[in-house]
């Protein structure tokens, strides 16, 4: 396997089975677009493409998801970060050496 190379179902190289969160999340997608565009496109005036109404109706679309996300994800327990200390240097005999005959 290339070391790029996905091993998730979502990938668009993958297998045609996809997996049931890939599936949701794609339709989540295409849901807040389509919606995005359904509210630009239903304010328009005539023989335009949108209004400044249709984008304030998208921008206040936006806020309500992101809020909504927000709140979920608060409810997210917090996982504690694992950190490595630095490992020493490699001792050999030749540092060993150069260390003990090193002038004071």
């Amino acid at each position: 396997m290339h070391p790029h190379q996905s091993t998730s179902s979502c990938h668009p190289i993958a297998s045609a089975a996809r997996s049931p969160a890939c599936t949701c999340s794609a339709s989540a997608a295409f849901l807040a677009q389509w919606l995005t565009g359904l509210l630009v496109g239903l304010s328009a005036e005539p023989g335009r493409i949108g209004s400044p109404l249709g984008y304030r109706l998208v921008f206040g679309f936006l806020a309500i998801v992101l809020l909504g996300a927000l709140l979920i994800y608060r409810r997210a327990p917090e996982r504690a970060i694992a950190t490595a200390t630095p490992a020493a240097p490699p001792t050999t005999e030749r540092s060993r050496a150069s260390q003990s005959t090193a002038p004071p």
